[in-house]
């Protein structure tokens, strides 16, 4: 015999699954995080990690990651043509700059 599921449960589950938004996690515990969240570098690779609050506070000390500073800082009078970003070669629309300590180069990371 065969069991069927009321119509209503199946609408349910996928009017959940729709309006749930995507859910994030620390890359270091997999935890699950807000939007928005830290982030950190790993020097070694120079990969972006998005990091829990925990994660962010106990890998402070260790030379292997370095925080991500959360303020931005908004270039109202920065312009950027199509074709000059496609130049970067970053396959996304949103990077982080800054310059490093080490070589004081601009670097982009995303």
């Amino acid at each position: 015999m065969l069991a069927v599921t009321p119509v209503h449960n199946w609408v349910r589950r996928v009017r959940t699954f729709v309006a749930a938004p995507p859910m994030e996690h620390c890359d270091l515990c997999h935890t699950a995080i807000p939007v928005r969240h830290a982030h950190l570098l790993e020097l070694d690779t120079k990969r972006l990690i998005c990091a829990c609050a925990a994660c962010e506070i106990t890998t402070a000390q260790n030379l292997r990651y370095r925080r991500v500073p959360r303020q931005t800082e908004r270039l109202l009078d920065f312009r950027l043509t199509d074709g000059d970003w496609d130049a970067l070669q970053i396959p996304i629309g949103m990077a982080f700059l800054f310059t490093t300590s080490a070589t004081n180069n601009p670097v982009a990371f995303y």
